[in-house]
C-alpha cells in the first residue's frame, strides 16, 4: 500500500518536473528567438 503511494507521489513529481522543464525551454527559445530578431 504504502510503496504504490510513494511510486504514484514519485510520478507526480516527475510529470511536474517536465511541464517545468519544457516551460523553461520555451522560455529560452523565445529570449533566443527575440534577441536574433532585435
Amino acid at each position: 500500500m504504502m510503496s504504490s503511494y510513494t511510486m504514484v507521489k514519485q510520478n507526480d513529481t516527475n510529470y511536474l518536473k517536465d511541464i517545468f522543464n519544457n516551460e523553461v525551454l520555451q522560455c529560452c527559445l523565445l529570449c533566443i528567438m527575440e534577441s536574433l530578431i532585435w
